[in-house]
This record gives C-alpha cells, structure tokens and sequence, in this order.
C-alpha cells in the first residue's frame, strides 16, 4: 500500500513539473491567487476633507497565454473594506470588481517584466452615518485599468508575481499591491 502511494506521489509530482509540449513556446492556461494591500482614496468635490484607508485584498484570477509575451485574464478582485471620517460623516467603502485584462509580458530568463491594461467592473457598498443616522448603498461602474508587474518562475508551472494596480473612480482611486501564486497547466 505504501509503495502504491509513493509511486502515485512521484507520478504526481513528476506531472506537475514537467514541460508539456505546447507550454514550450509559452502557450497555456493558468489560474491564480493573491492577497495584497488595497488602498481607496475618496475625495471630496467640495474641496473639503478627504479619505484615504487602506485593507487586506485578496484576489483569484484565470488567463491564458497566448504566447511568451502576450496573455489574457480574468480576475475578481475583493479591496476589502475603507473607513474613515469625511467632515462629520462616517464613510465605510467595501469595493470589488471583476476585470478582463491583456497583458504584455518581456520574459528575462525565469524573470518577467509585465505590463496589463484591461477593463474593470466594480461595485462598492458604501455606509455614511452621522451621529444615530445611516444611509447605505451600492454604487456600481466601470473603468479602464492598469497594472504592472514582476514575476518569477520557481519551476515550469509554478510561478510567483508582484503587482501593481490601479484605476480612477467617480470620487477618487483605487490601486492595490499584491503577491500571487500562478499554477500553470
């Protein structure tokens, strides 16, 4: 029983690793996740006080590269959530969004310098009190946005990225900095 085990560990782990021959010239699917720090800036039209907070995000994504320098993506990405004080308003924000990216890739050896532009659809559900009183709502959109990125291959299929994202909302910014971890098939 033992040795059936081992054998179907080092199967396991042997597929896991190996190169298949379309992933050669980079070409494949992939799936991801990652946690980060998001970071919401909320300004005020009437030039009076703003809010700038940030919270843990975490992310999970799927993409298929298309070749070495060029992928597609989608991801859903949860900003946590930002409170803070606007003048004597409470304001708690929680934004999410879905995006589809392009991104461009310049692979260096098992490093990669990426650089994504895509289109966001986001949703943020927003508290504003005031002393005993409380309004809610969910206000959604969407924007273009950007990010950049460094990514390192520890093995064919395994792989960690480092990105930068941002995009501009109604009433101020939304970027978030996280890291991934990228199984590829």
């Amino acid at each position: 029983m033992l040795r059936h085990w081992m054998i179907t560990a080092a199967a396991a782990l042997y597929w896991s690793t190996s190169v298949p021959a379309l992933a050669a010239d980079g070409r494949g699917f992939y799936v991801g996740a990652g946690v980060g720090r998001a970071t919401n800036t909320t300004e005020n039209d009437a030039g009076g006080d703003s809010l700038k907070d940030s919270d843990r995000s975490l992310r999970v994504f799927v993409g298929y590269s298309i070749w070495k320098y060029l992928a597609l993506e989608a991801e859903y990405l949860d900003g946590g959530k930002t409170e803070g004080f606007v003048g004597p308003y409470a304001l708690e924000l929680e934004p999410s969004s879905v995006i589809g990216s392009v991104i461009g890739t310049w692979p260096i050896g098992r490093w990669g310098l990426s650089a994504k532009l895509g289109y966001a659809f986001y949703d943020v559900d927003q508290s504003i009190r005031l002393g005993t009183l409380r309004h809610s709502d969910s206000h959604q959109d969407e924007r273009f946005a950007g990010a950049l990125a460094a990514s390192f291959d520890f093995a064919p299929r395994y792989s960690a990225r480092l990105e930068y994202q941002a995009f501009h909302l109604d009433d101020g910014t939304f970027s978030n900095v996280s890291l991934n971890g990228i199984f590829k098939f």
